[in-house]
């Protein structure tokens, strides 16, 4: 992949976010070759921003932020292309293969926001379980009685141990 290929336009950041921002945004994808950010918009007061990579893994982690919120914006990520002297410009994803592309990753995103959902209610779910476990007077007295049932092992257990140690002792003597 030459460099055109690994890079991003981010379209509608909000005018809030300060290059540094982005560039922390965008270094958890890989190593950030360059960002160009464009001053804000005066009618949407948004900002436009194209950003390199170094890595194609990357570029690729870059593309699957599209939609994500940055500060109070959702911002739209897609990939651009080196068009020479003019600079750069947005790639077609509509139809052909970056339109299938677009539409795994949309898909794929759309998994991963049903995963971490699931994931959630389930840890939800178990909390109060375990919450409604603990609380109960059933637990409570089951406890208390393990605990006791353990205590009185126990100490037979010291019991039969301290005679069956004195025990050995008398054998031992008597031969």
């Amino acid at each position: 992949m030459g460099a055109s290929e690994m890079t991003v336009r981010v379209l509608n950041i909000s005018s809030k976010v300060t290059l540094q921002e982005l560039t922390s945004f965008f270094s958890f994808c890989g190593t950030v070759d360059d960002i160009k950010l464009t001053s804000a918009d005066e009618r949407n007061r948004t900002h436009t921003a194209v950003v390199s990579f170094r890595q194609p893994y990357a570029f690729q982690t870059a593309l699957l932020l599209d939609g994500a919120l940055l500060a109070d914006c959702h911002v739209r990520v897609l990939p651009v292309e080196n068009s020479g002297e003019t600079g750069y410009r947005r790639v077609p994803i509509n139809g052909g293969e970056m339109g299938e592309k677009q539409r795994m990753r949309q898909g794929g995103r759309e998994l991963l926001r049903q995963a971490k959902t699931a994931a959630t209610t389930a840890e939800q779910a178990v909390g109060r379980v375990g919450t409604t476990i603990a609380q109960s007077n059933c637990f409570t007295k089951s406890a208390i009685w393990l605990s006791g049932v353990l205590d009185r092992a126990s100490k037979s257990a010291a019991e039969l141990g301290s005679q069956s140690g004195g025990h050995e002792t008398s054998l031992r003597k008597a031969k």
